[in-house]
């Protein structure tokens, strides 16, 4: 084994020395899935911050929870030796979690890199250097390499142009946020962990690979400042409009693109790869659909909870029916599961065009669920399975709940 692959305790013990010895030691991580010009130039740039660069590496089974069932396309040991054999790079410390928290408050570095298209409020272990008396670097993105971008170029040849950029279509995420929710006001704005909720899910949002661009639509001027306070993009849209469709309706008829993903502004749990997962399935279509998620629960508090949405599907994945009722009935007894809806959408624009036309539908103003509309209409509603479990905020309660899973996830 190579002796510059630490754990974290041997990272943490060798920081403690270099820092004793008078060195200055710089950290960043990443999964380097596919080591790029991109990638060199920032871990080359990094090094130039301090004495000693210790590069935090995103595990196996972290990746594949980040990024999807496709990845990681080399395993932990290969990535680590490639990283190791860059002369700037000193060390290599493996972690299985889904963010470096946790690494970064045992290593204790004196500076902490991090790429420039994360806002300041994104990066996570910036309190925790910046407490011990360290500095953040956010460092500029080489343009025009992006690992996504390269896994595109390998699997879809078709999808590229003549200069082997990306030629798939552009998929833009909107986040619906309206201050004036009728069970909870500000609902967009409630601090989780001390940063409002509407920011984390952009956050989460920004992450996801096959998102070209994230838009929060939103109703008021506080969500904006919020929102470009953290270097992302906001804009208003109508105050009157019934449903998050309705703004990114709004928000399609001003930006152009090709896929549109409503991105639920109380979902702060939501993994970027749930979002690619659902866009892949939607830019591979051959019919005019709208895809969702879903996850399989034995929660009955869930079951039984009005705000908690379910839904029954054929077994090719086409949703039969929402409902905030129990479905399927367990006529004979309790079952063993069922299927939570969780709040996302992937629409091409021919199919926003569509909806924008239809009548609200009698099971939608029975429900006040709008995807009822859409299959009154007939377009077909597709269904991804996804394994992770959601917890959406509807009420102020439900604000503990999520941040006792972040806290679990050392995700703060």
């Amino acid at each position: 084994m190579n002796k510059r692959l630490l754990s974290v305790a041997q990272a943490a013990a060798r920081t403690r020395d270099l820092q004793a010895a008078g060195k200055r030691v710089v950290f960043t991580n990443g999964c380097f899935d596919l080591m790029h010009p991109g990638h060199v130039k920032t871990l080359a740039q990094a090094r130039a911050e301090g004495d000693i660069l210790i590069v935090g590496l995103n595990s196996d089974s972290s990746v594949l929870g980040l990024k999807g069932p496709s990845r990681p396309l080399l395993d932990q040991e290969a990535r680590a030796s490639v990283l190791l054999a860059l002369r700037f790079v000193d060390f290599v410390v493996l972690f299985s979690e889904d963010t470096p928290a946790d690494l970064i408050a045992q290593i204790k570095p004196d500076v902490l890199v991090k790429g420039g298209d994360w806002g300041e409020n994104e990066i996570v272990g910036r309190a925790i250097v910046e407490r011990m008396g360290g500095r953040v670097v956010r460092i500029r993105p080489v343009p025009g390499y992006s690992t996504t971008a390269i896994i595109d170029k390998a699997k879809h040849p078709r999808l590229m142009g003549e200069t082997g950029e990306r030629d798939r279509p552009t998929v833009i995420g909107v986040i619906p946020a309206r201050y004036g929710s009728t069970r909870f006001p500000g609902k967009p704005l409630a601090p989780i962990a001390g940063i409002p909720m509407v920011e984390r899910v952009r956050c989460r949002a920004v992450s996801a690979g096959l998102l070209d661009r994230v838009v929060v639509a939103t109703d008021d001027e506080r969500i904006v400042k919020v929102i470009e306070a953290a270097g992302g993009e906001a804009m208003m849209t109508d105050p009157m409009a019934p449903s998050g469709t309705d703004r990114v309706i709004e928000i399609s008829g001003r930006i152009k693109g090709d896929i549109f993903v409503n991105i639920q502004g109380d979902e702060p749990l939501l993994p970027p790869s749930a979002v690619d997962a659902a866009v892949e399935i939607a830019i591979n279509s051959t019919e005019d659909t709208v895809v969702t998620l879903a996850s399989a629960s034995a929660d009955r508090s869930d079951f039984n909870n009005p705000d908690v949405v379910k839904v029954v599907c054929r077994e090719d994945g086409q949703a039969l029916y929402f409902s905030r009722a129990p479905i399927p009935f367990p006529r004979e007894g309790e079952g063993d599961s069922f299927l939570k809806h969780v709040g996302l959408y992937v629409f091409s624009r021919k199919v926003l065009q569509t909806i924008t036309n239809l009548p609200v539908s009698v099971l939608e103003s029975c429900e006040k669920l709008e995807q009822l509309r859409w299959m009154a209409g007939g377009i077909p509603v597709r269904v991804v399975p996804v394994t992770w479990d959601t917890h959406a905020v509807d009420r102020p309660e439900d604000i503990a709940r999520v941040e006792a899973e972040l806290a679990e996830r050392g995700d703060r």
